[in-house]
């Protein structure tokens, strides 16, 4: 395979991609959807034992936290992350920035049993730097700043010149999250209308845009292709997911334990005491 000869350094002049692969292979590197695949990934470009063992603690997190949880498509959650981690080993980043992919948004749609809201509390923050260390959890905090919303275009074109190579590597996990929805057209199952995927819609150019300055133009040309087909593409209603977001799905056996029943039916009255509780003490 064809290296490509350009390189990623941050401030501190540590490369970060050195696993270098030619910038088109992502077009041919079929995207992970297991523990088992992302790990065979890793293992051919040759990334030594104690990075793999990072992603396994990285996966074996996030599944613990997934555990019953399914996506707007009735997918396995966990499929999202190890394909946005896929994407991001296709591109040649180092093993700190797949690990951050596995656990990318394990703050915001996770299952901590804690009956908190989205954020990285601190004793969520504690158990990810317990597992992955405190670097990774530093990386994986300024990720949450960074990630797209609504009014973040076209405003984000501008500041992403000026942004530095760390933060490049951690928005270009944000255009893999992306693009992981889109690249088996798992937006067409979804079957309600998500706020993620209008703003791809209306702001595909952007986020074409957005991948080519990150540096990834095949990338973005694949994303604009997978949009614009994903908007055409009619799917039976039939085979579609019936909520907006994920959803935790319990074995019968489990659901019909008396305790666990009563937790399930408090837990929103537990979350929106706690939220009221914040706002008082603000």
């Amino acid at each position: 395979m064809e290296e490509s000869e350009e390189t990623c350094t941050d401030s501190s002049g540590m490369e970060l991609r050195p696993w270098k692969t030619d910038p088109d292979v992502i077009r041919g590197w079929p995207v992970a959807r297991t523990n088992v695949q992302l790990y065979n990934q890793l293992i051919d470009q040759g990334r030594p034992l104690n990075e793999l063992i990072l992603v396994r603690d990285a996966y074996r997190l996030a599944m613990q936290h997934y555990a019953g949880k399914y996506g707007s498509d009735c997918a396995s959650f966990i499929t999202h992350p190890v394909g946005v981690a896929s994407i991001m080993t296709g591109l040649g980043y180092t093993t700190d920035y797949v690990v951050i992919s596995v656990v990318h948004n394990i703050y915001v749609n996770a299952d901590w049993g804690d009956g908190r809201g989205p954020g990285n509390w601190p004793s969520r923050r504690a158990r990810v730097i317990e597992c992955l260390g405190a670097g990774t959890e530093e990386l994986l905090s300024r990720f949450l700043k960074l990630r797209v919303k609504r009014t973040s275009f076209p405003a984000l074109l501008d500041e992403v010149d000026r942004m530095d190579a760390v933060d490049h590597a951690l928005m270009t996990i944000e255009v893999a999250d992306f693009w992981d929805k889109y690249c088996e057209l798992a937006v067409s199952y979804y079957g309600v209308e998500r706020w993620d995927i209008s703003l791809a819609e209306k702001h595909r150019d952007d986020l074409v845009e957005l991948a080519r300055r990150l540096g990834h133009s095949a990338l973005g040309d694949m994303l604009d292709q997978a949009i614009r087909t994903a908007s055409d593409r009619q799917v039976p209603k039939e085979l579609c997911g019936d909520t907006r977001w994920s959803k935790i799905s319990m074995a019968p056996s489990l659901m019909m334990r008396p305790k666990v029943r009563l937790l399930m039916l408090l837990r929103p009255a537990i979350r929106k005491t706690r939220a009221y509780l914040r706002k008082l003490t603000r």
